[in-house]
């Protein structure tokens, strides 16, 4: 979610970030989305990071296309939530 957050140049410490309202988030996601017509987001390879006798860090990768998809799946449910009456997005 950090992720996808920071690609819309929202915070990523959500922890501490107060609601967004949802006519902005949704002017973000829509603007983010015309401007990726026709460019799906690049494939990011797993990754694996590991310090010698400390834990291993583990990241799957992401198909091409991921953050396409996922915002406009957020655009898609923010705007079902301001039919229903919602008035900002929360992300954790």
């Amino acid at each position: 979610m950090r992720q996808v957050m920071d690609e819309l140049g929202y915070p990523t410490d959500l922890e501490d970030a107060a609601p967004f309202p949802i006519d902005e988030f949704i002017a973000k996601t829509t603007q983010w989305l015309q401007k990726a017509i026709g460019k799906p987001s690049p494939e990011e390879k797993p990754t694996i990071d590991q310090n010698p006798g400390g834990v291993a860090m583990i990241s799957g990768g992401k198909p091409e296309g991921y953050y396409n998809q996922i915002i406009k799946s957020m655009n898609h449910i923010a705007r079902i939530g301001k039919q229903e009456g919602a008035t900002h997005v929360w992300a954790s």
